[in-house]
């Protein structure tokens, strides 16, 4: 049974872990700022404490504002003293662009007015906040408030993401958006945090630079008129991203507080059990009287000092709140790896394609293999999957049965054939796909190498156990056949690939498909996985071994002469027993064993007694089955 998957979004302790900072509170506000100037990469900073100047000469030099419409200040000030800029629906000021790459972006927000928009619209839909967007689809993006959350849009294909918490409650929220450019990956990604805290991220297929608009507005979408209602104050841009610590150290300096805490182990195997200590937190302002936890996997607790077990495999973002007695809370995260436990899959190899945050992992459950994996999966042109694979030489087939299978939405389990390992290599691919009624069957592809993957759906649904699948190569062509009962077959689609190797890497593949970095994981369980129209190749033996005692002695010549001719059991590794390795149980294996052991004759065939490694059957030789073999 598959049981250790997880396959759940990161619950998020709302409320109780981002307590909001309430009205002029007292708070270091020197320190905050002090801060932000020493941290490298910062280009612009506007303190909008009665003005729209840009207080920090970065590598743009001065970036002024110009208002519109005489924006107006209020004395309702972020730390209790000088001025924000208030909006009023009608008023935004600009600036030149200073950002297009990778960036960061730091704001104070606070209202109590639900802003333009739902909670899940695009950006571009909702009151604009630090905004560089636009007509059309163009290399654009912007912050906003939609309805009630804090939201981060990027364009070229416009995508946004939102924030958990509520930041339209009436007070000062510190809101975070990061883009960071990875091209050696291939795509950006982007995050979102509300007090110091990262509530939400994604990955973006587009890495060029978002350089379309001719300015950046603060305080509205003035493209189409949606315009930001509230106070804002203290906005700073950065030409580089930021990390997650850095961001949450601002939000500690203007507190006061420095929530700390140390795990041991903070990496193991699940089922893991950590130990997590707090006594390290410090406050400047009153003390603590409040320690909340929540450790990523739906489970809290309270305390200073707290244990607990991660069950299943995954990537856990630990989440720590300390309160004072005069109401101040802050938080810091770190995070837990519980890694699948796995094992030898030989023959076959069990591979991650890219750099998936959390390692896939194979170990064999009886004569079926479950294959554990994480990641993004495919992405345009670059691939995060986990794929348990062999050489596979010319022409072949391959077929496999999914039995079980733990799959979120869009997460993938199925067979895949590539020309290497290099996570934009061409590839076929056939897969059961999770959704959010069931699965499906998708057929993947990648023509050549560094291509975009192309995805064709297959109407109806198509699940577990009664899911098999199949992938038959003839030269550069690649068929794709489903089956429901392995016996009748279903042919989908002919891929045909752009010169592929000879030798191509061939075998079963999950994917989570989690391009929003949720944490997500899956798990599939897959049998009878073989080669052509044979046993499964995964069945390792010692040629000659007929009694399955991991020996080469006179007893298995006996074993096979006895089943032969006088009536005996079969072999229960048809293939061990085949010593001549030519497709059929006759007297010429016992006598290849016996000259082997008394006549200084050749070995029986590979994979040979011992010392030699175990191993499957030879692609290309006969297939005579092997039912059961214990001694590899």
């Amino acid at each position: 049974m598959l049981r250790d998957a997880k396959t759940l979004e990161i619950p998020w302790l709302l409320g109780a872990l981002l307590l909001p900072l309430a009205g002029p509170l007292q708070a270091d506000l020197a320190n905050y700022r002090s801060q932000v100037r020493a941290t490298p990469d910062l280009v612009d900073y506007f303190t909008l404490d009665g003005h729209f100047e840009d207080e920090f000469d970065g590598s743009n030099g001065p970036n002024h504002g110009l208002a519109t419409n005489d924006a107006l200040f209020s004395d309702d000030a972020l730390g209790g003293s000088g001025n924000s800029a208030a909006f009023n629906g009608l008023d935004t000021f600009t600036i030149l662009p200073s950002i297009q790459d990778s960036w960061t972006i730091l704001i104070w927000v606070k209202t109590d007015t639900p802003q333009i928009g739902s909670n899940e619209s695009q950006f571009y839909q909702g009151s604009g906040l630090v905004y560089a967007d636009v007509p059309g689809g163009a290399n654009d993006w912007g912050t906003a408030v939609t309805g009630s959350k804090f939201a981060f849009g990027l364009g070229n294909p416009d995508t946004t993401i939102h924030s958990k918490t509520d930041v339209t409650t009436g007070e000062w929220f510190y809101l975070a958006a990061v883009r960071q450019v990875d091209l050696d990956a291939g795509n950006a990604q982007y995050r979102v945090y509300v007090n110091g805290v990262l509530e939400e991220s994604g990955v973006h297929a587009n890495t060029q630079p978002l350089n379309a608009a001719p300015s950046i507005t603060i305080g509205g979408n003035t493209i189409d008129t949606r315009l930001f209602v509230g106070s804002v104050d203290e906005v700073a841009l950065f030409e580089g991203a930021l990390e997650d610590d850095v961001i949450a150290s601002f939000y500690n300096a203007f507190t006061g507080l420095q929530p700390c805490f140390k795990a041991e182990p903070p990496n193991g195997t699940a089922p893991l059990n950590v130990s997590f200590d707090a006594s390290c937190s410090q406050s400047a302002d009153s003390p603590i009287n409040t320690y909340s936890w929540d450790f990523g996997d739906g489970a809290f607790t309270t305390g200073a000092k707290v244990a607990h077990e991660y069950g299943a495999p995954g990537r856990y973002t630990v989440t720590l709140t300390v309160s004072t007695i005069s109401g101040i809370s802050s938080s810091t995260s770190t995070v837990i790896r519980a890694s699948f436990a796995s094992g030898d899959v030989s023959p076959w190899i069990s591979s991650d394609i890219g750099s998936p945050r959390l390692p896939g992992g194979a170990r064999r459950e009886g004569d079926c293999i479950s294959v554990f994996g994480s990641g993004t999966g495919l992405n345009a042109m670059v691939d995060e999957v986990h794929f348990v694979h062999q050489e596979a030489a010319g022409d072949t087939k391959l077929t496999t049965q999914v039995k079980e299978a733990i799959l979120p939405a869009a997460a993938r389990a199925g067979l895949m054939m590539r020309d290497t390992l290099d996570p934009d290599s061409a590839l076929a691919m056939v897969t059961v796909q999770g959704t959010n009624a069931g699965s499906q069957a998708v057929v993947l592809s990648r023509t050549s190498k560094g291509g975009r993957v192309v995805a064709k759906t297959v109407p109806g649904n198509f699940a577990p156990p009664n899911a098999f699948l199949r992938l038959e190569r003839k030269g550069a062509d690649v068929l794709t056949s489903i089956s429901t009962d392995g016996t009748t077959w279903m042919e989908l689609q002919t891929i045909t690939l752009t010169a592929p190797a000879e030798k191509m890497r061939a075998g079963m593949v999950v994917t989570p498909s989690d391009r929003f970095l949720r944490d997500l994981t899956a798990l599939a369980l897959f049998c009878g996985t073989r080669f052509g129209d044979g046993s499964p190749p995964g069945k390792a033996f010692h040629r000659g071994d007929a009694d399955d005692n991991g020996l080469l002695q006179l007893t298995d010549a006996v074993r096979i002469l006895t089943f032969l001719f006088l009536g005996g059991e079969a072999p229960t590794c048809a293939e061990a027993a085949d010593a001549d390795d030519n497709g059929t149980l006759q007297l010429t294996d016992a006598v290849r064993i016996l000259g082997f052991l008394f006549l200084g004759q050749p070995p029986p065939a590979t994979p040979g007694p011992p010392p030699e490694a175990c191993g499957p059957d030879p692609q290309g030789s006969p297939d005579v089955g092997c039912e059961l073999y214990t001694k590899c």
